[in-house]
């Protein structure tokens, strides 16, 4: 009796029509890039205006300072990943055409993602930069200097040294060593040093955050100089009331000597004289202050930070120079290689939309940059035109998307990938 044979062969197809990594359709580098263009954008664009939006709406920023760190870390990591997403289509098109070879072991759908995910973990490591002290992520704009003078032999009322009050500690210590003039016997170098600079630091910062909800850091030692930096224009305000003849007056002296001496940090009276120069008043009140309106999180551009124009130029670099001049450039040796070698090859379209995508993220990231940089300069910028810079800034591959929508329609009979 012959036992009839199953067929593995059709048992195999079977089974392999029925499993799921089978049934799941590999899709094109090109269609998996257009996914991560569009969800990247739509991302950038919803978490930045939103954000926006809010903090405009409440005039400051609402959720504290390490919420800050990370928006800002995001925020510009999104910005630039947006960018390097149209740099990699235009790549992945550019050896489609031109390096057909190669296409498919390079662009697999799988490398695509691996590429993709790289990229994205490289830009955010490269954006943490401000987080370690390289530039800084924050929701203020420049500061105000105050220079904080210790006198302690109770020269503070005599006129020769009430005069030195109009430049910073440093500079009052450099003419008074120069100075042939002796005839105010009681005033030394010695005396405008403050002793225990650390020690003041850390309670001065701490009166003015109790007092005026104002942040504060120490910027020069031992030569003791302030730099304040209000949240609104109302916290300013409430600064400026204890605030006459360039010095701040005796409300937060008094509170500072009261603490000093409570604690025993010092052991000898002091006389305390806090400087703040007009003309730095006057920019901060009519420029950065003005500037915070916005209440977003984001570089701070402003030249009190050291370190603030070399992060600059990096920021530029990655979000902007590098990921649009790439894209441009293999979109034009794109579209006249294609042309030349098949005139009815329809290349155009995408060529089109990669080269407006690129100019016009090129155009709204320089009006953003440009806005910053004229902050940081101290020239007043409207407050509506702030937000369009920002508005375009994070939109700004936005363009891209609907010129490559709007070509797919105009060549809809065609298969454009």
């Amino acid at each position: 009796m012959n036992r009839e044979t199953p067929n593995l062969s059709e048992d195999d197809d079977s089974m392999r029509k029925m499993s799921p990594h089978n049934n799941r359709r590999r899709r094109p580098a090109g269609e998996v890039l257009q996914r991560f263009i569009v969800g990247t954008t739509a991302t950038c664009t919803l978490v930045n205006c939103s954000m926006l939006i809010i903090s405009t709406a409440a005039g400051r920023w609402l959720f504290g300072s390490v919420c800050c760190q990370l928006f800002g870390l995001v925020s510009q990591a999104l910005v630039a990943a947006s960018a390097w997403m149209i740099t990699i289509y235009a790549i992945e098109r550019f050896t489609f055409h031109l390096v057909p070879v190669e296409y498919a072991s390079l662009f697999s759908e799988i490398n695509t993602r691996i590429l993709v995910c790289g990229t994205d973990f490289c830009l955010l490591v490269l954006h943490t930069a401000p987080l370690y002290g390289w530039g800084e992520y924050s929701s203020y704009r420049g500061g105000m200097p105050i220079s904080v003078l210790h006198w302690k032999n109770n020269t503070s009322n005599s006129s020769n040294s009430f005069e030195y009050l109009s430049n910073s500690a440093h500079q009052i210590v450099e003419q008074h060593a120069q100075t042939n003039d002796h005839t105010d016997s009681n005033v030394e170098p010695s005396d405008l040093v403050m002793p225990q600079p650390q020690v003041y630091g850390a309670v001065v910062v701490y009166i003015f955050n109790k007092l005026y909800g104002c942040d504060v850091r120490l910027i020069a030692v031992p030569f003791f100089q302030l730099l304040l930096r209000c949240p609104t224009n109302t916290h300013l305000k409430h600064v400026l009331r204890d605030y006459t003849n360039s010095v701040l007056g005796s409300t937060f002296r008094t509170r500072l000597t009261d603490f000093l001496h409570t604690h025993s940090v010092i052991g000898v009276s002091t006389n305390l004289e806090f400087y703040i120069n007009p003309n730095d008043l006057q920019a901060y009140q009519e420029t950065y202050i003005s500037y915070q309106e916005l209440g977003i999180c984001s570089l701070d551009c402003s030249p009190i930070n050291p370190s603030v124009t070399s992060w600059l130029t990096v920021v530029i670099m990655t979000t902007t120079c590098l990921p649009y001049v790439i894209c441009a450039v293999l979109a034009a040796i794109l579209y006249r290689s294609v042309r030349a070698q098949s005139p009815n090859a329809h290349v155009t379209p995408v060529c089109l939309s990669l080269l407006s995508g690129s100019v016009f993220g090129v155009l709204t990231s320089g009006v953003y940059y440009y806005t910053a940089v004229l902050i940081s300069r101290s020239v007043f910028v409207h407050t509506t035109l702030q937000i369009v810079a920002h508005l375009l800034y994070f939109t700004n591959c936005v363009w891209f998307i609907l010129s490559n929508l709007l070509s797919k329609v105009c060549t809809k009979p065609h298969k454009l990938l």
